[in-house]
């Protein structure tokens, strides 16, 4: 996904501009997206948002990163997996859960030595924005985080 950002990011706007959201939290990673999205009022639609995102996303890339050896191999058609873990937040704490979630993923995932040097999370407009320090997870509280992290399911 990261080398196409450009595209994602095309995608995004697009949704955003006919079905509109929010974005609370989202990194992209080499290989998936993580995001929590709020929607309008009385709008819980997000399966067309994704839809449409997955949709433009492919439309905007070059034909040779469409599919993958592998993906002709398996007759598969698409970058995206089938299937997506969609789940409604409950309150403020598990909100909150799922923004670390989010923004810990590069850091869990061995990309990064510092959340601060992985480009593409929102974990930046955080820290711009004084919800975060830039060193969040750079000492004893990355213990925390990850005990946190542990119990939560599906995102």
């Amino acid at each position: 996904m990261t080398r196409n950002i450009d595209s994602l990011r095309l995608a995004l706007d697009a949704v955003r501009g006919s079905q509109p959201f929010d974005i609370i939290a989202m990194v992209v990673l080499p290989e998936q997206v993580h995001c929590i999205w709020r929607l309008p009022p009385g709008d819980d639609n997000s399966a067309a948002r994704w839809s449409q995102f997955k949709s433009v996303f492919l439309t905007n890339l070059p034909l040779r990163e469409i599919r993958s050896r592998s993906r002709l191999q398996r007759r598969q058609l698409s970058v995206w997996l089938r299937k997506y873990h969609e789940y409604q937040i409950q309150n403020q704490r598990d909100l909150q859960r799922y923004i670390d979630f989010v923004h810990y993923a590069p850091l869990k995932l061995g990309l990064v030595e510092r959340l601060a040097d992985w480009p593409y999370s929102s974990f930046h407009r955080y820290v711009r924005n004084r919800l975060l320090p830039a060193d969040w997870c750079a000492g004893p509280e990355e213990e925390l985080v990850l005990e946190m992290m542990e119990p939560v399911g599906r995102p």
